[in-house]
């Protein structure tokens, strides 16, 4: 998974009728820049939709790319996106497995699906004047303006985030998309253009977004060194919010002396700075978007 920072309340509208919110939508078609697991989810500038098409376009023709051009410009696998009166385009269509209120009634009248998800902290720490959204804890002004905490090395061990009821909502393009072809096509043969234009490092079809983990009323706990809760404890006498991870809370409770996961040498003594949800707008939302699933296609074969 990768941690979606700041996190996101999940409050899609259901799609009918051949309709797509801009929410959705833009969540979904944004190219991820990044595969690794290891790096917060950061979507690039280019719609996945537009790397494929312009993949298609530099095939070589043969029936099995034609086949595939056809289904791209096939009206029946679009959506119009609700961007509002004005700006209702005719766009590829993407679609998830659940939506927000089904999910939401599934999970309270189902199978407790409530836990926790382990993230490790970097013992490396982080770099000093970091950008905003790019450190694991930051402070927050009114106005949403994120300042970066960076951790120091040493000073954290794991974040610990639980929720009530966690979900794997899976994202895939609608028919458009040939998943096949772009394995089977990867090397060409193009008429223009290469492997490495699509499938390179910066690839137009580098990454492909997957999926999305939700979950119901989360709450954070996170074991850092005293110095550094302190740090998080002044940010809030301040009236800062603080973020942690992606989630964005108005008040934290710490205790002491909790051990850490055990290493080489036995568990690592720490404190735990427990981050209960007060009047925030991310953690107070009934379902969030914590993080997401992504594929790399640059390795396809």
């Amino acid at each position: 998974m990768q941690l979606l920072v700041p996190s996101s309340p999940w409050n899609w509208p259901t799609d009918s009728n051949g309709t797509s919110s801009a929410a959705l939508y833009d969540f979904c078609s944004w190219m991820p820049e990044s595969a690794s697991p290891s790096e917060a989810y950061a979507p690039s500038t280019s719609r996945f939709s537009d790397g494929y098409g312009l993949f298609l376009r530099c095939l070589q023709s043969d029936p099995m790319t034609n086949d595939a051009l056809t289904a791209f410009a096939d009206p029946r696998f679009c959506t119009t996106v609700l961007y509002g009166e004005s700006a209702q385009p005719q766009l590829p269509a993407w679609n998830v497995s659940m939506f927000t209120q089904a999910w939401i009634a599934a999970v309270s009248g189902g199978p407790s699906t409530a836990g926790t998800i382990h993230v490790p902290l970097p013992s490396e720490g982080e770099q000093a004047g970091a950008p905003p959204g790019s450190t694991c804890f930051a402070a927050v002004s009114s106005g949403g303006t994120d300042t970066p905490v960076p951790l120091q090395a040493g000073a954290g061990q794991y974040l610990d985030i639980r929720a009530d009821a966690w979900g794997l909502i899976s994202v895939r393009p609608a028919g458009w998309y040939n998943g096949a072809l772009a394995r089977v096509k990867r090397d060409g043969p193009y008429a223009t253009g290469d492997a490495d234009t699509f499938f390179g490092g910066d690839g137009a079809l580098r990454n492909l977004l997957t999926g999305m983990y939700v979950a119901l009323h989360p709450t954070v706990e996170a074991s850092v060194t005293p110095a550094f809760a302190t740090a998080l404890h002044q940010r809030v006498a301040s009236g800062a919010s603080v973020r942690i991870g992606g989630l964005v809370f108005e008040s934290l409770d710490v205790t002491g002396g909790c051990a850490g996961p055990a290493g080489p040498d036995g568990p690592s003594p720490g404190p735990l700075v427990s981050v209960v949800a007060s009047s925030a707008s991310s953690a107070s939302s009934d379902a969030v978007i914590v993080g997401v699933t992504v594929a790399s296609l640059a390795g396809a074969s």
